[in-house]
């Protein structure tokens, strides 16, 4: 029950810690970052007062004398109450009469409580019963243990005789402790007497003059770093026999061992006590049996939330993505024809930026960024088989630390796919080349192409899925100037002017919009400038508000409900693990949306052979970024 007690203390304590840190620190990361914070101030407190302290003795540097056994109720001296067996104290007595050059001894122990007095009664009794000369003293002024017990009463005493008011004759009392075995003890003596008395040459004279026949002269002293113990007093010892526990603070050992060495009576050995502890203070031992025993407490709750949390992520969908076996095999694929439903266009009569800005010829830069390509589908029946890519958003993590970019890239851009060998809106990449390449891996291969940047990382998500994690992060804001609705009244979408915090469903209907209306002057009239691109930094708005939210959260349970519902909306490519995430998360904790170095493709509008309307770039990708991330430009050269 106690070693219990002890672990359900330390767990209350940690969990206070995972409670405080969790409210210093908020963000995606923070219930991670509180929960290793709290394992971490775990292990150190149960490293400290639970390890640490198995030995208090340790770092004593003092030969151990032995240790006691617990006598269960026999008495605060066991050694006399037992008879003629020593109560463990024998070899303890033998020890102590093999010390060199010490003939009067302190017993004291780092603290009260630690059972000091209990050790000098019965090394006092064994070493009579071996037949050893002992005077056994009471120097304990505040316990005067030794005084009241068997009814020896208090004076005269020590401090009678150190006053001059008492001889030794006086103050002796005679125990009998069977046979013809005697031990005498001198009581604390008088109130009224002065700690300087100590050190009158009234009781010089005695110890000399009880040294001259006896063996051992016995001093139970008080505390040594608790009560403290008058130089005056040390100054007619040897040497200390210090107690200890058999578990305790070795810095209270050790600075007891200090003390002792400084007033003049240095340890010369210490004994374990591992009976039951006498009653003393107790408030400070029990903080810290509740601190080393919260810990366990704290490991267990950051263990299950880990664990949820990780069982959650397991549950991602995951797709193989490899992107260079890909380019290998649909090079020796016949091109896909059939796969090109929206007719081509003639490069040669398209102006020099817009030729080389749609088919950009050159390496592909691998070194610049870490980089997420973020695909997804906003329609009502996504099929990510047969279907296209609604959302084409990437995201670069410049290598050298800079702030992250976010590009989105329309869905009717209009460039070479690595399937059909001509062109085709971007979006159709996300069929597939049949057996020869995934969707994931011609998205990633075209969008390579036209960038110049490689792909390292794909998610693949449903947007209806982030109905319920907006919900789940606990809304989006969502500011208009003026009353809003979409044109097509199936879609239901209606704000007020201002700002507020919609849920998810209104928040897709706001990202699905491509005919949104406001009221000006009690007229309703198309919002200007609303198109696609209009709706890509819409869904752009979306995800950094859902990632800002992920990162304000406080609550381990909220993080894995999170997580539970990305499970439920994305499918990523095998190479972002737990580990990339936290990291990326890690990363990004600090950033907002004005954080992130957001750029637009400039586009064109074009008719291609089959009168489909798609857009065409007028700018070269790679010098787009340049304009952004310098470094770009130089490290794409260098390839």
């Amino acid at each position: 029950m106690k070693r219990f007690a002890e672990y359900l203390a330390v767990f209350a304590v940690a969990a206070l810690a995972f409670a405080i840190t969790s409210v210093v620190w908020s963000g995606l990361t923070s219930a991670l970052i509180a929960a290793a914070t709290s394992a971490g101030i775990a292990v150190a407190i149960w490293w400290w007062f639970v390890i640490r302290r198995r030995d208090a003795a340790a770092d004593l540097g003092v030969p151990s004398l032995g240790s006691i056994p617990d006598h269960g109720d026999t008495g605060p001296a066991p050694a006399l109450s037992i008879g003629s067996v020593d109560g463990g104290y024998g070899p303890i007595a033998d020890a102590v009469a093999q010390l060199p050059d010490v003939q009067v001894l302190l017993v004291t122990s780092p603290a009260p409580g630690q059972g000091a007095t209990t050790v000098a009664l019965n090394l006092a009794i064994a070493s009579s019963r071996a037949g050893r000369r002992v005077l056994l003293v009471d120097a304990d002024r505040i316990a005067s243990t030794l005084s009241r017990f068997n009814g020896t009463g208090t004076t005269p005493g020590l401090y009678d005789i150190a006053a001059g008011t008492a001889g030794l004759e006086d103050a002796a009392r005679m125990w009998n402790l069977g046979g013809d075995t005697r031990l005498p003890m001198i009581p604390i003596g008088s109130d009224a007497g002065e700690v300087a008395d100590l050190a009158s040459p009234h009781l010089a004279g005695v110890v000399d003059r009880v040294g001259e026949r006896a063996d051992l002269i016995i001093i139970d002293a008080p505390s040594a770093t608790f009560d403290g113990i008058p130089r005056e007093l040390a100054a007619h010892a040897d040497g200390t026999l210090l107690v200890v526990p058999p578990t305790g603070s070795r810095d209270a050992a050790t600075r007891a061992r200090d003390t002792l060495d400084e007033i003049g009576a240095p340890v010369v050995g210490y004994v374990v006590n591992r009976g039951r502890p006498a009653s003393g203070p107790t408030g400070w031992r029990l903080f810290r049996r509740f601190t080393a025993t919260a810990v366990l407490l704290m490991v267990a709750y950051t263990a299950w939330t880990g664990v949820s949390i990780w069982t959650k992520w397991l549950g991602v969908e995951r797709a193989e993505v490899d992107t260079r076996a890909a380019r290998v095999d649909l090079a020796a694929t016949a091109p896909d024809t059939d796969a090109a439903p929206d007719g081509s266009i003639d490069i040669d009569q398209l102006a020099p930026a817009i030729a080389d800005s749609v088919d950009p010829s050159g390496p592909v830069d691998t070194a610049s960024f870490e980089t997420f390509l973020i695909l997804g589908s906003d329609s009502d029946t996504p099929d990510v088989v047969t279907g296209r890519a609604d959302v084409i958003i990437l995201v670069l993590l410049p290598t050298d630390g800079s702030s992250p970019g976010m590009v989105s890239l329309p869905r009717d851009l209009f460039l070479p796919n690595a399937c059909t060998n001509g062109y085709t809106r971007i979006n159709a990449g996300l069929r597939g080349c049949g057996s020869t390449a995934t969707g994931l891996e011609l998205m990633s291969i075209n969008v390579e192409d036209f960038t110049g940047i490689e792909v390292d990382h794909v998610a693949l998500f449903d947007f209806e899925g982030f109905e319920n994690i907006i919900d789940a992060v606990g809304g989006i804001e969502i500011c208009v100037s003026n009353p809003v609705r979409s044109g097509k009244t199936s879609l239901g979408l209606s704000l007020p002017a201002g700002c507020g915090v919609y849920d998810g469903e209104t928040t897709l209907k706001w990202v699905r919009s491509r005919q949104t209306q406001e009221l000006v002057d009690g007229t309703w009239r198309s919002m200007q400038g609303v198109n696609d691109l209009t709706r890509n930094t819409r869904q752009q708005d979306v995800i950094i508000q859902m990632f800002s939210k992920m990162q304000q959260m406080r609550n381990p349970a909220q993080l894995a409900a999170v997580v539970g519902e990305l499970s439920e909306a994305f499918t990523l490519d095998e190479s972002i693990g737990i580990g990339e995430a936290v990291s990326l998360a890690w990363s990004m904790r600090e950033l907002g949306a004005g954080d992130f170095t957001r750029f637009a493709i400039p586009v064109t509008g074009h008719i291609t052979t089959t009168g489909a309307n798609v857009l065409l770039p007028t700018e070269p990708f790679d010098a787009l970024v340049a304009q952004h991330f310098p470094g770009f430009q130089t490290t794409a050269a260098t390839q």
